[in-house]
């Protein structure tokens, strides 16, 4: 693949670069892959720690003063040495993602037989034997002696317990998965939101997955959603306010219809369009969260069932009626709209072969209403009326 000078790029990368793997790459791996490679990595690595906006390799040839041609050809070398890992992809808003690993340490460097012939090839023996000296020289020749050391008493061991919990407790624990439910541009999020407003103990799988449904329900934007989280945390204890971000989508809901596929608006721009921009009830608000929140519904799939719904039930949306077909929906597993189309269609086939009528003993039942007296007669009336009825139930009810 052709590297463009307005390719884009997004690069990952840890945090700290250690004094001992900064001096491995510039000793070690420098005189192997030259020192645009070398500059390049920690270009890179300077860049991914401070990357937040969308940038291309036109900023990385001003940076380090070379052409897109040179800078190929070093990020290849990096390649080649595992110091960096790339992935490319034509449509996305990054062509690169850049991943950087760390060097080999100076003991597994040299424990690399490929990697030190490629050294001793690049340096003289005099200046192979050198480097080796001065990177291995704090080694200590341990033969014969006894390790004493003291062990971590009991109480040692506990504290350094808790001090790992309170260590895992602030690590990020969510990883993005293919839910085809969430439309959210995480990225973006993570990018502008900050430690103060979100932070980083509330990062949890659930917190993020809560945000991604909310947003994607409601269409409501990245600048406006981190206002919400900032508002649904508690900084007396860190605690996130699930329900409190829920109630707070309704002031910020966008009921923009989605003009290319309106199916894929949210759903309370879906309903208010079919309504004539009328504001969507209170009523109806919570039905349609029950279809995301509850059954986990996609918004096509909801959209498409509103539809079904108020166009068999003169523009109503009643709930139970709602409710079974959404728990039939969700046992059959349907996760999109052609999918949601296909059972709306079996449907009306099935209430087609299925004609309601009454049967023939109500009917058809003979008798001569004349040969009753009026109170007979009146009696019969209404025990038959009763009768119709009662059945006429049990037919709409399956």
């Amino acid at each position: 693949m052709e590297l463009k000078g307005k390719d884009t790029y997004r690069i990952v990368t840890s945090d700290v670069l250690s004094s001992s793997f900064l001096t491995s790459l510039i000793s070690l791996y420098q005189p192997i892959m030259g020192h645009l490679s070398t500059i390049l990595y920690l270009t890179l690595y300077s860049e991914g720690i401070n990357q937040r906006n969308i940038e291309n390799h036109n900023r990385l040839c001003d940076i380090m003063n070379i052409n897109i041609m040179d800078l190929e050809v070093a990020r290849k070398k990096l390649e080649e040495f595992h110091l960096l890992t790339t992935y490319y992809h034509s449509d996305n808003k990054f062509n690169y993602i850049y991943i950087l690993h760390a060097p080999l340490s100076a003991d597994s460097f040299f424990n690399n037989e490929i990697l030190c012939s490629l050294l001793l090839k690049a340096l003289n023996n005099r200046q192979f034997e050198l480097t080796a000296t001065k990177l291995l020289n704090d080694k200590v020749d341990l033969n014969g002696y006894d390790n004493i050391s003291v062990k971590l008493a009991n109480e040692q061991v506990q504290q350094k317990r808790i001090d790992e919990l309170k260590i895992n407790k602030v690590k990020p624990r969510y990883t993005f998965t293919m839910d085809e439910t969430i439309d959210f541009d995480y990225d973006k999020f993570l990018r502008k939101v900050t430690n103060l407003i979100f932070p980083v103990e509330c990062r949890t799988q659930e917190n993020m997955g809560i945000i991604g449904k909310v947003a994607t329900l409601n269409g409501i934007s990245v600048d406006n959603m981190i206002i919400m989280v900032g508002n649904a945390i508690s900084f007396d204890d860190d605690t996130f306010d699930v329900e409190g971000l829920k109630k707070m989508a309704v002031k910020y809901v966008n009921l923009k219809i989605n003009a290319k596929n309106i199916y894929k608006s949210n759903p309370f721009a879906f309903l208010s369009y079919k309504q004539q921009g009328k504001e969507v009830t209170s009523v109806d608000r919570t039905l349609i969260e029950y279809l995301s929140y509850n059954m986990q519904f996609s918004n096509e799939v909801i959209n498409t069932l509103i539809e079904f719904v108020l166009k068999t039930n003169e523009n109503r949306l009643p709930y139970k009626y709602v409710e079974k077909i959404a728990g039939q929906w969700a046992r059959e597993h349907i996760t999109n709209r052609e999918m949601a189309v296909a059972a709306i269609n079996k449907i009306s086939d099935n209430s087609k072969v299925k004609t309601k009528v009454l049967p023939t003993y109500v009917v058809n039942e003979k008798v001569d209403i004349n040969s009753l007296d009026s109170d007979a007669k009146a009696d019969y009336l209404k025990k038959r009326e009763e009768l119709i009825a009662k059945v006429s139930k049990e037919l709409n009810d399956d």
